[in-house]
């Protein structure tokens, strides 16, 4: 029986042989993910990703074996086109080493912990092109940004100047100001007394004015640009594209 086109094809990398294996049997039985690897540690990882070559890797944040970061570095500049990747993430991950993770390119990031539905939700949402992080990890994002300015880090991306925030209309600046401080599409749709549709129509004409692609990266960008100011504590929602 020929497989569908649109199928993922995912490569799983976990140091724990039992994870790995339930890893595997959760995702070969969805059936948009086509399990077409796996590796024990960083080399592995690379290897079967030269090898294989899946549209999207998932990976444990402790991976053994050597430099996680420096081998998604090499697959993305030895692959055509670079593969997605969704970290599995462990429970220590640092607020810096998260920013970090989205600075590289990462586009998915959920704890190992997560329902089984969202471990595949973000497989799949991350292999067709979008972007999708626990709602855990938000927080951290924007820890990481509070600490990378306390140090003079770069930002996520160049900090928006006057000309660029200028180009948004007073309500586009609202719905930033109001994405950013973690409101949903439906919370802002109330506040605004507008749809949910015209909501998105207006956060879609911010993304593509600034530059940015997801909710998690508005966050970041509004804080980092000083919209926004504090802690960031109801930014914990699911993030998404759009």
């Amino acid at each position: 029986m020929s497989r569908s086109p649109t199928r993922v094809r995912l490569v799983i990398a976990e140091g724990h042989t039992l994870i790995l294996r339930g890893l595997r049997a959760l995702l070969e039985a969805e059936p948009a993910i086509d399990v077409v690897g796996e590796a024990g540690d960083v080399r592995q990882l690379t290897a079967t990703v030269l090898r294989r070559r899946p549209s999207i890797v998932m990976t444990g944040t402790d991976l053994p074996g050597g430099d996680l970061t420096g081998a998604l570095a090499r697959i993305d500049r030895s692959t055509s086109p670079r593969p997605g990747t969704v970290l599995l993430v462990h429970g220590d991950l640092s607020p810096l080493e998260a920013l970090d993770a989205l600075r590289r390119g990462v586009r998915g990031m959920v704890f190992k912990d997560e329902p089984t539905n969202d471990l595949i939700a973000a497989a799949v949402t991350v292999a067709r092109g979008g972007a999708l992080f626990s709602p855990r990890i938000a927080p951290l994002l924007v820890t990481g940004a509070d600490e990378a300015a306390r140090t003079d880090g770069p930002p996520v991306h160049g900090r928006p100047g006057p000309d660029s925030l200028g180009r948004l209309t007073r309500r586009e600046a609202e719905v930033f100001r109001l994405v950013a401080q973690g409101a949903s599409n439906p919370a802002i749709a109330a506040r605004l007394s507008v749809s949910e549709a015209t909501v998105k129509s207006h956060f879609n004409r911010v993304c593509k004015k600034l530059g940015l692609t997801n909710r998690v990266e508005a966050v970041i960008h509004a804080y980092e640009s000083g919209v926004v100011r504090g802690g960031g504590r109801n930014a914990g929602r699911r993030c998404s594209a759009g």
